[in-house]
C-alpha cells in the first residue's frame, strides 16, 4: 500500500513520493493551527471535510465498552455535542471496560460519570444526559435531535427487559 506524508513547499501543500520529490497536489491545505487537539486530523481531512464529520449532535444509547470508546474517539476528533442515554450506574467491572470511567465513578450513573469526563476534556461541550432506558420518552426525544445516533445497548438496569 502507498502511503503519503503532507509536505508544505513553496507552491502549497503536495504528497511526497517518497523521494523527496513533491508529486501530486494535495486535495486541501494543510492546517497550521496547532491550538487544538484535532488540529492534524482536520490538517489531514481538510478544514470542510473535518467540520462536515464533527459538526451535529451525536446520540449514543448505551455507556458500556463500545459506545464509551466510540464517544471519547469523536470528542477527540473534535466533536462538541452529545446526547447520552443509559439507565445504568458504573459498577466495578464497567472500571476495566468502560474508557470514560474511574473508580470513584462507582455507583454515579453512567450518563453523569461519561458527562464529566467529557467536560474535563472539553468545557465548551454541551451535553445532554437521560439516564432513562432508550424507551422512555423523554431519550426518545432527544435522540430525535441527533445526527448520528450510535447504538450499543444492553439489558436495562431496572430489570424489565427492554433493552438500555
Amino acid at each position: 500500500m502507498e502511503s503519503y506524508t503532507p509536505v508544505n513547499i513553496v507552491n502549497g501543500p503536495y504528497r511526497d513520493n517518497g523521494e523527496g520529490v513533491a508529486a501530486t497536489p494535495l486535495p486541501y491545505p494543510l492546517d497550521d493551527d496547532d491550538d487544538v487537539p484535532w488540529s492534524r486530523t482536520r490538517g489531514a481531512l481538510g478544514a470542510e471535510v473535518h467540520a462536515r464529520a464533527a459538526d451535529g449532535r451525536d446520540g449514543f444509547v448505551g455507556l458500556g465498552r463500545l459506545n464509551t470508546q466510540l464517544l471519547e474517539c469523536r470528542l477527540r476528533f473534535g466533536c462538541r455535542d452529545f446526547v447520552l442515554v443509559d439507565a445504568d450506574v458504573v459498577e466495578p467491572h464497567n472500571l476495566a471496560e468502560g474508557a470514560l470511567f474511574l473508580p470513584e465513578d462507582v455507583g454515579k450513573p453512567k450518563v453523569r460519570a461519561c458527562e464529566e469526563r467529557l467536560r474535563q476534556w472539553n468545557p465548551e461541550v454541551s451535553v445532554t444526559a437521560v439516564q432513562q432506558s432508550v424507551t422512555h420518552f423523554e431519550a426518545l426525544q432527544a435522540l430525535r435531535q441527533c445526527h448520528r445516533l450510535f447504538s450499543a445497548p444492553d439489558q436495562a438496569a431496572d430489570g424489565c427487559g427492554h433493552p438500555n
